[in-house]
Parts: structure tokens; C-alpha cells; sequence
């Protein structure tokens, strides 16, 4: 069996946090810059500002094999159906 250690890179962009008044930053492309400092031997996951099947090609060019998007999906009115969606325009 092939062990692999996992990197997770959250992905930081600008975002409001309105419950806080602060913002922090979600933005794929902060995942892409810090994929090339990641020894290939780990599997790359992104976490946080993905939001539509382009950003998920941009991360698989940079080498990653993961992908959390949870806001995206929960912000619709049928999570199930967005997620379906999402991966249909992903083929």
C-alpha cells in the first residue's frame, strides 16, 4: 500500500466576515502560487474560494487532487442539486 501525506492549502482571497466586521481573503490562485513550493510525493488538496468547475481546473493543473467546497453548496436552497450541478459541468 502506497501512504501518502496530504497538504491542504486554504486558498485566501478577500471575503467580508460580517458576524466579525473583519474580511479575509479567499482566492484560488493563492493555492496555485503555494502548490509549487509542495514536494510532488504529497497529495495537494485547496480548501476555501472555490466557487465554480473553472477553479477546480485551475487546481488540477497545479497538481492538485482535492477540493472542499462547502459554502458554494450550502448557500443554495438544494445543496444535493447544486452539487450535482457543479460536478455534471466538471465532465
Amino acid at each position: 500500500m502506497n501512504n501518502k501525506i496530504c497538504f491542504v492549502i486554504m486558498g485566501y482571497g478577500k471575503k467580508t466576515e460580517p458576524t466579525l466586521g473583519k474580511t479575509f481573503d479567499l482566492d484560488v490562485q493563492t493555492s496555485v502560487r503555494l502548490s509549487k513550493l509542495i514536494p510532488d510525493q504529497f497529495v495537494k488538496i485547496s480548501e476555501s474560494g472555490i466557487s465554480d468547475p473553472a477553479s477546480i481546473a485551475q487546481l488540477r493543473a497545479a497538481g492538485f487532487k482535492g477540493f472542499l467546497i462547502g459554502e458554494t453548496f450550502m448557500k443554495t436552497d438544494d445543496p444535493g442539486k447544486a452539487c450535482k450541478e457543479f460536478i455534471e459541468k466538471l465532465k
